[in-house]
């Protein structure tokens, strides 16, 4: 009787520690491939699109330096990591509602 629910204890204890570390896990290289991806995106093609548009038409170049500004790409990461977590969560959630 005690090794039964010592390995019904220890089961659980393993599944939830191993379930919290994969949850770290998934979102931090979650959160770092968005991290990533924005970086990319704000220094490899908006950076330089706008510059070669302030040449021609300097106006579209104000107009397009007021929308994706530093300010911008922030609050795009906050909120995409926010969307990563909660996504997660519910994850995990359905997978522990699975093993319970």
């Amino acid at each position: 009787m005690w090794a039964t629910l010592i390995g019904y204890l220890g089961f659980e204890n393993t599944a939830k520690v191993g379930m919290r570390v994969w949850a770290v896990t998934t979102l931090t290289a979650m959160v770092a491939a968005l991290w990533a991806a924005g970086q990319v995106c704000a220094n490899v093609v908006c950076g330089p699109v706008i510059q070669s548009i302030s040449q021609s038409h300097p106006n579209f170049a104000v107009g397009l330096s007021l929308a994706f500004n530093p300010v911008t790409y922030t609050l795009a990461s906050v909120y995409c990591s926010v969307w990563a977590a909660c996504a997660l969560y519910t994850y995990k959630k359905t997978i522990l509602d699975k093993l319970v």
